[in-house]
């Protein structure tokens, strides 16, 4: 068996953001500082959220030591992200720009693939190998372009909106702005081309899909979030790895929790340097996950760390993908 690994970035550009009780601002356009109304204002990767009214204004409450960036979204205009809320006053407005007109490149190269089949492929590997998939979609697939390269062995996705993707497993709507995605594929022994490297990074925001959350979302987000990796980023951060049923292996050995982790604290956050290239994560001895480090990162109250691309997942985790994906401030005790 072939491994895959996956690298999955929900944001990139996450840097601490100092605990503050509100928010307050106004979106214009930058071309004639005209209000933008109904432009989204959410943090990365939460449910935390909110929409500009009439005259571009918006305010939203900052959970404190949150780590993901605010991001401003509105269709027909480039997405920007904010780490530093400092920088956001009433007197100070956010400018928006809008998004150029897109020219089709000039393809030297055929693409092989139907449609059909590079979306088959674009959703298994966004949603995840998962029998849970099937119970996404994306409302505004034709939105997306998608290219595959045979002499590269890739495939390549974007979008110029937001995805409106439906999780009618977790009951949420998720939009995502997909900045990349790219899929890259290798002959197996037996001849068949497969999925070697997936990466894809974005903003997405969570809203539940009906006003009252059923039961059965309730039990599903807890088992999602068991094992997740969520879960151990919450646990590594707080030390409590074993008690929450991680163990850590190296090779075939299985080491000390913390044995290859160094944890620093500074401020909110939890530092950590990993002091292995790879480790094994053996969670409730079922679901077994890589994880190779390649830099430091943090992790902030809510479990996100930052910056994502400092870690790449294969095996339980990096299956599970958007079909299980959770937003950061998701509370496992409600």
């Amino acid at each position: 068996m072939q491994k895959i690994f996956t690298l999955i970035l929900i944001c990139f550009l996450s840097q601490q953001i100092k605990a503050q009780k509100n928010v307050e601002g106004y979106i214009l356009n930058i071309d004639d500082s005209t209000a933008i109304a109904a432009a989204s204002v959410y943090f990365d990767g939460t449910s935390i959220g909110v929409s500009t009214n009439s005259k571009g204004f918006f305010s939203i409450k900052v959970p404190e030591h949150i780590n993901s960036p605010l991001i401003i979204s509105s269709l027909g205009f480039q997405v920007k992200a904010i780490a530093d809320l400092s920088e956001i006053t009433k007197e100070n407005p956010i400018f928006l720009i809008e998004k150029p007109e897109a020219l089709d490149a000039v393809l030297l190269e055929a693409d092989p693939w139907t449609r059909k089949k590079k979306l088959a492929e674009f959703r298994r590997e966004f949603f995840g190998p998962t029998p849970v998939a099937s119970s996404l979609r994306i409302e505004n697939e034709d939105i997306l372009k998608l290219r595959y390269s045979p002499s590269q062995k890739t495939l390549i996705a974007n979008a110029s909106e937001p995805l409106k993707v439906v999780n009618r497993y977790l009951g949420y709507t998720i939009t995502y702005n997909l900045s990349s995605f790219k899929v890259t594929y290798q002959k197996s022994d037996s001849g068949l081309i497969i999925p070697y490297m997936i990466y894809y990074e974005g903003f997405g925001f969570f809203k539940e899909t009906k006003t009252k959350t059923k039961k059965r979302y309730i039990r599903r987000r807890k088992k999602s979030f068991e094992g997740s990796l969520l879960h151990f980023m919450r646990a590594l951060s707080n030390q409590t790895l074993a008690e929450e049923g991680f163990r850590i292996f190296k090779k075939s050995s299985e080491v000390r929790p913390y044995e290859y982790f160094e944890l620093t604290q500074k401020d909110n956050l939890v530092l950590v340097k990993v002091l292995a290239e790879k480790l094994n994560i053996l969670y409730n001895n079922t679901e077994q996950s890589g994880l190779l480090a390649s830099g430091k990162f943090s992790i902030d109250q809510f479990g996100n760390h930052d910056p994502p691309q400092n870690l790449v997942l294969s095996g339980s985790m990096g299956n599970k993908r958007l079909a299980y994906l959770l937003p950061t401030d998701f509370n496992e005790n409600d």
